[in-house]
């Protein structure tokens, strides 16, 4: 595994985390 597939791979959790975190706090708010 290269150093750019693992920092991509990361990014790419990060930012699936961060959407989910958003939907989660706006079905909070319209709660």
């Amino acid at each position: 595994m290269t150093v750019f597939s693992f920092i991509f791979l990361i990014s790419e959790t990060t930012l699936l985390i961060i959407v989910i975190f958003i939907f989660y706090c706006r079905f909070c708010l319209t709660d």
